[in-house]
């Protein structure tokens, strides 16, 4: 299964344990636990592999609506998936506020658990491609232009284009390699018009 891993937290040992099981029988990777306070330590030692998190709205300790607000500070990227059996409007609206990628109501049916978890993943792979698309800037090989895709389709200056999209403004100075190759140059070309002066001298 691609992507990364799964975190699912219940305090319901035996629906974590059947759900942990029925999922890597599916090929995916899952780490659990059962309370909100081990899930954040958890998250914030592997928050580059976890990809989604799913978490029980009611739990001791801290509860799902205060992880989800943890993973959200400390990688906004991540998916997070609620699950409760108490459906109320507030606490839906509450969880989507805090920008729940999923809300799922218990009891379910691993068929849908499974195609809900699909579909976070499936939007986490293409927000990363589109991510991926944002850092690439395309440059041409020969003039070294900048193609601006924003509205129309622009080629612009390297200077022309930092200084609209950053405000940054450059000044034009050499580095140590194209000085050296400069002057080197510069004493070649003196070398051969000194010779072509004393030629016409002559």
């Amino acid at each position: 299964m691609e992507g990364g891993k799964i975190l699912l937290i219940d305090d319901d040992e035996a629906l974590l344990k059947t759900l942990r099981i029925n999922l890597e029988r599916k090929g995916y990777s899952v780490d659990t636990c059962n309370d909100g306070k081990t899930a954040i330590s958890t998250f914030e030692e592997n928050k580059f592999n976890i990809e989604l998190v799913i978490v029980d709205l009611v739990m001791r300790g801290i509860n799902g609506i205060g992880v989800l607000q943890r993973i959200k500070e400390l990688c906004s990227d991540t998916k997070v998936m609620i699950i409760t059996a108490y459906g109320r409007l507030d606490t839906a609206i509450q969880a989507l506020r805090y920008d729940a990628d999923d809300y799922l109501l218990k009891p379910f049916t691993f068929e849908e658990f499974e195609f809900r978890i699909s579909k976070c993943l499936a939007a986490a792979k293409i927000e990363r491609k589109m991510q991926s698309y944002e850092t690439i800037l395309p440059i041409c090989c020969v003039c070294k232009k900048i193609r601006d895709d924003t509205g129309h389709e622009t080629w612009q200056k390297l200077e022309t284009y930092l200084e609209q999209k950053e405000g940054i403004r450059t000044t034009h100075t050499y580095c140590p390699d194209c000085r050296d190759e400069y002057y080197t140059e510069m004493a070649v070309y003196k070398d051969h018009k000194t010779h072509d002066d004393h030629l016409l001298v002559s």
